[in-house]
């Protein structure tokens, strides 16, 4: 019997699976500027680092 972890042909997602992770991420960017009402990335800027 084949090993189905050991196949050369990957299928691709689903076009809906494939948009998850983008809809999740325009969601929590929403959120955030909605309402908390502030679009400030939380990654310091290299200027802010020691």
């Amino acid at each position: 019997m084949e090993d189905p972890t050991q196949s050369d042909s990957i299928r691709a997602p689903s076009f809906g699976l494939a948009l998850i992770p983008i809809l999740g991420t325009l969601a929590v960017l929403a959120v955030q500027l909605f309402y908390f009402g502030d679009f400030t990335p939380h990654i310091p800027s290299p200027s802010a680092l020691p």
